[in-house]
């Protein structure tokens, strides 16, 4: 079971049940930008797969793990 708790205005609006019930399209796509960037898929051929026009938009869909972090760091410093 999950919980998603959302706000609209004041109030607070908590909605409960199996997680896959919360899967949506908008998921998978953001699910697959952020593994593009992980394995080094360049920024201007997700844009033109996902049909983002504006890098700053495709950025919202970006939250770099601590891992993705360290391997881009060692692939650049050894």
């Amino acid at each position: 079971m999950t919980s998603i708790v959302q706000y609209s205005g004041k109030n607070r609006i908590e909605t409960s049940g199996p997680k896959y019930e919360f899967i949506s399209t908008h998921t998978a796509r953001r699910t697959f930008v952020c593994l593009s960037i992980i394995k080094g898929l360049s920024a201007t051929y997700i844009m033109s797969i996902t049909g983002h026009e504006n890098i700053r938009t495709m950025n919202k869909y970006l939250s770099i793990s601590q891992e993705a972090k360290r391997k881009a760091f060692f692939d650049a410093w050894g």
